[in-house]
């Protein structure tokens, strides 16, 4: 059985019986001449006269009390109305549980010193996301975008073993906050996982749990499920019908051990594990070392971090500024292949190659980009004015600015899946303040 993804793994709805009680008149036999009274109806509240002819005279009745209402007894065998009990809520739909938690769910970018990948990952705190550790491994740079904004994220958890990592952000986020459950979900129930498959816009997939101890690669415990998941599900929420934590996806398998095609088959870690390791990590205040890529005059920046503001209020601003954020944190990395690829392959080609773009970056730094404005959309193609704030040795910069504020007018290119550099016009920076 083989699995693909970043690592060892893929990155990855009476009738009552009543008595009739007729009213009758009461007649009191008297020596004389018979008086009759007749009682007044229940319905009338002024006191009426009964009148006879005695001696002469008139004689006049008290007005009789009405009598209570009679509670009437119950038919032998009837059914007895009690209170309707009251209705339960029902469960939520999973449109409405996507709506709940969607902005919880992060898009997180890696950089590495030879390329790059993607992956999902969920918010578990103010400043905290949790992932597979596969999706961060041999990370020089993180980018985590969520409906809030873009930041930069360190890793302070990482766990193999468990394919568990759990990122410290730069920012804190005001999206949904992720429950993770303390109980595994039972076999047959009802399971969803929202993620960024193949790097593309957010995504839900339903389905079931079929097993919470499965094995593969000698790991054991797992959840197995049917639920479709592909590249770039990898760290994202498996939920149950509440929107709860259940499981970390981080694994696919597309063949069996024979080697033919595998459908309906995916892992995710059971949620005892990822509620142990967010309770061991949470608190830590040191983030673990991110790999260095070698360069050629110096040394990477001691931090790749890229601060970002977004101003437009675009539906691509976020996309577009972590994919500058991506080419800005490999720059600051040395991961000048990664930084390259960020370009189309004929704005490179224009640069004459890898080797002649990168000639005295090694000293440059991105320090801040602001994305203040998207605008004239033609096609797959968009201008996007950004300011970069960059450091560098006065042998590279402009009238031997240490610190620089450049103004850039970026063409870019929608690839399908990403945005690409296609031409970056800039005017002369200006000394930082």
């Amino acid at each position: 059985m083989t699995t693909s993804g970043y690592g060892r793994w893929v990155a990855a709805p009476f009738v009552l019986g009543l008595i009739a009680l007729p009213l009758s008149s009461c007649t009191q036999p008297t020596a004389g001449p018979t008086v009759t009274v007749q009682a007044p109806p229940p319905a009338q509240s002024q006191p009426q006269q009964a009148q006879s002819q005695q001696s002469g005279s008139t004689t006049t009745s008290s007005p009789a009390a009405t009598p209570p209402a009679a509670t009437p007894p119950v038919a032998s065998g009837a059914p007895v109305v009690g209170p309707t009990p009251p209705v339960p809520p029902a469960d939520p739909t999973w449109a409405d549980v996507y709506s709940k938690v969607k902005s919880g769910v992060a898009l997180i970018e890696v950089t590495t010193c030879d390329g790059g990948g993607h992956g999902t990952g969920f918010v578990v705190g103010p400043n905290l996301v949790m992932t597979a550790a596969h999706v961060v491994d041999g990370q020089t740079a993180i980018s985590v975008s969520l409906p809030g904004g873009v930041s930069s994220a360190q890793v302070i958890g990482f766990d193999p073993g468990d394919d568990l990592a759990l990122l410290r952000l730069d920012d804190a986020v005001q999206g949904y906050r992720f429950a993770v459950q303390q109980a595994l979900p039972s076999v047959a129930s009802d399971v969803a996982t929202i993620g960024f498959p193949l790097g593309a816009e957010m995504t839900f997939t339903e389905g079931r749990v079929s097993t919470v101890n499965a094995e593969i690669d000698g790991v054991s415990g797992l959840i197995k499920t049917d639920t479709a998941i592909n590249h770039g599900n990898s760290g994202g929420p498996l939920l149950d019908n509440k929107g709860r934590v259940v499981g970390v996806v981080v694994s696919k398998v597309t063949q069996d051990s024979n080697g033919d095609a595998a459908e309906g088959i995916a892992y995710a870690v059971n949620p005892l594990r990822a509620v142990s390791r967010l309770a061991e990590w949470r608190d830590r205040t040191t983030a673990l070392a991110p790999d260095s890529c070698s360069t050629d005059g110096g040394g990477a920046a001691t931090s790749a971090d890229v601060d970002v503001t977004i101003e437009s209020s675009d539906p691509s601003a976020a996309s577009i500024a972590q994919t500058l954020q991506i080419y800005g944190q490999a720059i600051n990395r040395g991961a000048y292949e990664t930084a390259f690829d960020v370009y189309t392959t004929d704005t490179q080609q224009q640069l004459h190659g890898l080797d002649t773009w990168k000639a005295g970056l090694d000293s440059v730094f991105w320090r801040s980009l602001v994305l203040t404005e998207v605008r004239d959309p033609v096609g797959d193609r968009i201008h996007a004015d950004v300011t970069v704030q960059t450091q560098q040795d006065t042998s590279v910069g402009r009238n031997g600015q240490t610190c620089s504020i450049w103004t850039f007018d970026y063409t870019m290119v929608w690839t399908g899946t990403d945005w690409k550099i296609e031409k970056a016009d800039a005017g002369a920076p200006a000394a930082c303040s």
